[in-house]
């Protein structure tokens, strides 16, 4: 007599969440069926459903511990994948911020910007 026995998608035997599917004959198995991919939230049909930047946003919410590494492999899988490299990084140096005060929103100034404020970029 053949019967199937299921196992997962979460066993204490597995580590990953993945369904097999054991096939027996009496009490020998004589097959097994492996379905890798499956998640419960449902995460890879949710990512094929979108488009690359709300994929991003997805990824972040995978795992709350580990949320920047998954969105790191996607973004660096994404650029491998269609030959992109990132924009280069700014520079953080204290040359390239502005010399006054005059855009951050504690500043002590006039009720109305003065007219020079406009020549002055808000980064």
């Amino acid at each position: 007599m053949s019967y199937k026995i299921p196992m997962g998608p979460y066993h204490p035997a597995l580590e990953e969440p993945y369904k097999l599917d054991l096939i027996c004959e009496g009490e020998t198995v004589t097959d097994a069926r492996l379905h890798i991919g499956f998640n419960f939230r449902g995460i890879e049909h949710l990512a094929e459903t979108r488009n690359y930047i709300q994929v991003v946003a997805l990824m972040e919410r995978v795992c709350g511990i580990c949320s920047n590494i998954h969105t790191l492999t996607l973004c660096q899988a994404m650029e491998g994948l269609t030959g992109q490299t990132p924009p280069p990084a700014p520079s953080t140096s204290a040359s390239s911020w502005p010399s006054s005060n005059a855009c951050t929103p504690m500043s002590s100034g006039p009720a109305s910007p003065p007219s020079s404020w406009a020549s002055k970029p808000c980064s």
